[in-house]
């Protein structure tokens, strides 16, 4: 019995991991960032021996809402887009072809 439900919870491990899509990694991903990039200039302003209140109260709230994921999404499909196989492959004919390297595609919304 023990052994089953061991072979159960390793079978079901990678269900869980998947359940948390491309898109609320990038979300996540983002909100932890920007979080971290104001509380930078927080600090470097404090550092510098400046008020940082004036800043803080002008951050804005980081926290996506529907249209953030729906440009989210947006711009997760150009990624995918401009990095599978066949995006990669034209990208790198086309630089070959012009006799040099290219910038990776646009990938802004």
């Amino acid at each position: 019995m023990k052994q089953l439900i061991i072979a159960a919870l390793v079978a079901t491990c990678p269900i869980a991991a998947l359940a948390e899509t491309q898109l609320e990694r990038l979300e996540a991903i983002s909100e932890k960032m920007n979080d971290a990039m104001f509380d930078a200039m927080v600090r470097m302003v404090e550092q510098q021996g400046g008020d940082p209140e004036p800043l803080r109260s002008a951050i804005p709230d980081g926290t996506w809402d529907s249209a953030y994921r729906t440009a989210g999404a947006c711009m997760l499909d150009r990624y995918v887009e401009a990095s599978s196989q066949s995006g990669y492959f034209a990208i790198c004919v086309d630089g070959l072809v012009s006799g040099h390297a290219r910038h990776p595609p646009d990938v802004v919304v």
